[in-house]
């Protein structure tokens, strides 16, 4: 399937879709990270915060407007976040 998200929700809220940058508070340590969602696996950076649409974050946050909470999980660990704010990159 290789459709791209919607950048809005049903409502018309915008929600997070390939090339937006997103700000995540992670729960369990109260940190925060900022994000660029990308469809290419060749520019994939998790340290300099550019993750693919198809990591297990990329997955958990795709369609989700502000303020939404959801949960991923890495190496058997489930992660809640909360996303802050999306815009779109340049």
């Amino acid at each position: 399937m290789n459709s791209r998200p919607k950048d809005k929700t049903e409502d018309g809220a915008v929600c997070v879709g390939i090339g937006c940058i997103v700000s995540l508070k992670f729960i369990k340590n109260n940190s925060t990270r900022v994000f660029e969602i990308t469809d290419s696996e060749q520019r994939v950076a998790p340290e300099k915060g550019i993750i693919s649409h198809e990591s297990p974050l990329g997955k958990a946050i795709i369609g989700k407007a502000e303020g939404e909470k959801v949960s991923y999980t890495v190496n058997d660990r489930t992660l809640p976040v909360e996303i802050i704010s999306i815009s779109k990159s340049l």
